[in-house]
């Protein structure tokens, strides 16, 4: 009987995580792309930023800073999704990780006071329990 207590905690539990789980997955691979589509949109407006000028050599000079300033915002946008989607992401883990683990107790105390409230192993329960 113990053990199919134990079976039935683990199947009830095992929804439960991959419910849980599903829904965290998607903020892995948001963490990992964006930072990256960021640099590669960097790299881009850098190369863009070179063309040939004509004019006078001052103002070629500013309107290439002005386009290499402008290529960096990808990387600062790409960074502003990236690093609080991987905070939540490591967050939501840890807090998945005590879940189980929560789950994982609740289960163990349950057969304890099966086992113990039912005679099959040792003394019987103490009165304040």
């Amino acid at each position: 009987m113990i053990q199919a207590v134990q079976r039935a905690s683990t199947r009830s539990a095992a929804p439960v995580h991959g419910e849980l789980k599903r829904g965290l997955n998607s903020l892995a691979p948001i963490a990992s792309i964006a930072g990256w589509a960021g640099l590669f949109g960097t790299v881009l407006g850098i190369v863009n930023s070179f063309p040939g000028c004509g004019g006078e050599r001052s103002a070629c000079m500013a309107a290439a800073a002005e386009r290499l300033s402008d290529s960096f915002v990808p990387t600062g946008l790409g960074l502003l999704v990236a690093l609080p989607a991987l905070w939540g992401y490591r967050f939501l883990c840890r807090e998945m990780d005590a879940l189980d683990m929560e789950m994982e107790n609740a289960s163990l105390e349950l057969v304890n006071y099966l086992t113990v409230g039912r005679g099959f192993a040792g003394p019987s329960l103490p009165e304040a329990y």
